[in-house]
């Protein structure tokens, strides 16, 4: 490599600029000293799984989930996909669309804003300090995954001190490839948690 692209290979140019914008949103929300976890994901399973059951009308609702799930990853269903979004989006949700250039967008969910009793799971957690901030990004793989997170693990100065944020787990799933079957394609993950 020459000096030059090692050094831009090295200052992470778009993921500070990432980062930076997302630790400014989660600190205007008060969330930056939450308990966090990060996935990457496509910006509908995470959203889906906390909304849709308790979106939907009960008659779709009361359907296996997983038929819910694959109802609304079909682009025909455009209307009720907009629903969760749309009831995600005032319960908790808060989406950033990526303006940096590294085209990862994503979904800041504050678990002390979802009503837990309208989805598939319980949370027991009471006190507001302790309580997780799900925090979803948009696929991301190799050194594009690797430049966002470490800018984003950064601490960041806020209010006059430096904060550590409090990363409690990671999940960064590797595309390794896709098969090709009678049923449809497959994509075969290679998870990385850290």
């Amino acid at each position: 490599f020459s000096p030059v692209l090692r050094e831009r290979l090295g200052h992470h140019i778009h993921g500070e600029v990432w980062a930076d914008r997302i630790k400014s949103v989660m600190h205007k929300n008060g969330l930056l000293e939450r308990p966090i976890h990060i996935i990457s994901a496509n910006m509908h399973s995470v959203m889906n799984s906390l909304f849709a059951k308790g979106t939907l009308k009960p008659s779709e609702a009361k359907k296996d989930i997983f038929k819910t799930y694959e109802t609304l990853s079909d682009s025909k269903n455009i209307a009720i996909r907009n629903k969760v979004e749309k009831s995600a989006l005032q319960n908790g949700m808060i989406y950033i669309k990526d303006t940096s250039g590294t085209n990862i967008d994503v979904q800041i969910f504050d678990t002390d804003k979802i009503d837990f009793s309208k989805t598939e799971f319980k949370y027991l957690e009471k006190d507001k300090e302790n309580k997780a901030v799900i925090f979803v990004m948009d696929y991301a793989f190799g050194e594009q995954a690797y430049e966002t997170l470490d800018e984003f693990l950064k601490p960041i100065k806020a209010d006059g001190k430096d904060v550590h944020l409090d990363v409690k787990s990671i999940s960064i799933m590797g595309k390794a490839g896709i098969l090709e079957g009678g049923k449809g394609d497959v994509m075969i993950p290679s998870a990385h948690i850290f």
